[in-house]
């Protein structure tokens, strides 16, 4: 086996269920965030946040005034960390209240 755990990125995966949110508040840059669906329950993604590669953000809404939001840091490659950031929010969203 081998050992590459020094030679692979640190990966950070954070859940936050936020009352008084809407998941549209709060867009760091509206220019790159991208809106869609998980689900069919409103999102909108954000890539390097505060202008930091390796970061995205998926936002959900889960009412009209709380949101679910999935931020995931993988090193500094943000492809990576969208699509674990979508997966992780794929499994989220079914455990969420209504949409």
């Amino acid at each position: 086996m081998i050992d590459n755990s020094s030679t692979a990125p640190q990966t950070s995966v954070t859940l936050s269920l936020q009352k008084n949110q809407k998941y549209t508040d709060n867009i760091a840059n509206p220019k790159t965030a991208r809106s869609g669906d998980i689900n069919g329950r409103p999102s909108i993604e954000q890539r390097d946040l505060l202008g930091v590669p390796g970061g995205c953000q998926v936002g959900m809404g889960v009412d009209a005034t709380a949101r679910a939001l999935v931020l995931v840091i993988v090193g500094t490659d943000t492809e990576a960390a969208c699509k674990k950031a979508e997966e992780v929010a794929i499994s989220l969203e079914p455990e969420l209240p209504g949409n």
